[in-house]
């Protein structure tokens, strides 16, 4: 039996957690978040991802990875945490604008070059 969109109030676009992630869109998305186009106006990745590691080390620790996995186009796009990190890792233009740093059990992801995104 076919059921339509309309007689299960769900929009075609929503997705259920039984989805396939979709790996393509992900990797968009993560190119556009860490642009400098978007960084520089995104106050709030900005912040998160410049707040220092700790009281004793001021280099940027970046965004919890979980903070990240909360954003509404990664959840819509079934994101989780193991398929971030491998695009990151495999995928070329990811490795080029983010880095992973691993402290115990927090995942963050930061920008690299986080000053070029001044020039916008």
């Amino acid at each position: 039996a076919v059921v339509s969109t309309q007689s299960t109030g769900m929009s075609a676009k929503q997705t259920n957690s039984n989805t396939e992630p979709d790996r393509e869109e992900i990797i968009k998305m993560l190119k556009f978040y860490f642009s400098n186009a978007n960084y520089s106006k995104d106050k709030f990745l900005r912040e998160e991802c410049e707040k220092p590691i700790s009281e004793t080390d001021s280099n940027p620790r970046g965004i919890a990875i979980n903070t990240l996995l909360i954003f509404n186009k990664l959840k819509q796009l079934n994101a989780n945490k193991e398929i971030l990190l491998e695009l990151i890792k495999s995928e070329e233009s990811l490795k080029k604008i983010i880095q992973i740093r691993t402290e115990g059990e927090n995942t963050c992801l930061l920008k690299k070059d986080m000053e070029n995104y001044k020039e916008y």
